[in-house]
């Protein structure tokens, strides 16, 4: 492990299936002594930091895509600006609330998708 100059370092392992991942849920809290910020393209189990239960978010693009595109064709978009991703980030975003944020969680649980989705439509 590597020592890092930030206070909260940020560990995104992308790749997929979960056992080629880059590296794994409980190594990154560990390396980090349970300060890093965690998500990964495969889904992790959840992992014990202190007394604290931590289910490591999982970041995909289907949180953005599908949502993003039944917004396109809800509003009858003919062009897609840059700001529709950036406003569908920030949407996103809000859906975290402040208490997933303390536990380590950076998205919304997969489980809710649709209700993500139905924000970017409307």
């Amino acid at each position: 492990p590597r020592e890092s100059n930030a206070e909260r370092p940020i560990i995104f392992p992308m790749s997929n299936p979960t056992h080629k991942s880059e590296c794994i849920a409980n190594d990154a809290f560990k390396w980090t002594k349970n300060k890093c910020i965690f998500a990964s393209g495969s889904p992790f189990p959840p992992v014990k930091v202190g007394s604290k239960r931590i289910v490591p978010s999982q970041g995909n693009n289907a949180y953005i895509f599908p949502g993003l595109a039944l917004g396109i064709v809800a509003s009858g978009a003919l062009r897609i600006p840059d700001d529709f991703f950036l406003l569908a980030a920030k949407s996103l975003a809000r859906q975290v609330p402040d208490e997933m944020l303390a536990n380590g969680s950076i998205y919304p649980p997969l489980d809710d998708i649709r209700n993500v989705y139905k924000t970017f439509s409307s």
